[in-house]
């Protein structure tokens, strides 16, 4: 039995992106598309049960307490005014 495959937008629609983002996503994590020729109404096709899996994983590894996004302190918060302006001021040293 063949599989069922999809579109791309039909893919870009389940993620909520755009068709271009979506293409290099799946291209990214190995999903190859399956061409079905030039034209209007063909194109590339994604198997759904790949398309399926990369979105139950990427879902569960986000769910799963995926890295938090700590604050980095900069290092402007580190110098005092007067020397960040003088940072800023000076001129390129050639």
């Amino acid at each position: 039995m063949l599989e069922k495959l999809i579109k791309t937008n039909e893919v870009a629609e389940m993620i909520s992106a755009s068709p271009k983002i979506t293409r290099k996503w799946l291209e990214e994590h190995g999903i190859q598309p399956v061409q079905m020729g030039r034209g209007r109404g063909r194109g590339l096709r994604w198997p759904l049960s790949c398309v399926q899996t990369l979105i139950k994983d990427e879902r569960d590894a986000a769910q799963a307490g995926g890295k938090k996004n700590k604050v980095k302190r900069s290092i402007v918060a580190e110098i005092s005014a007067s020397d960040l302006f003088e940072l800023t001021t000076q001129r390129a040293i050639q």
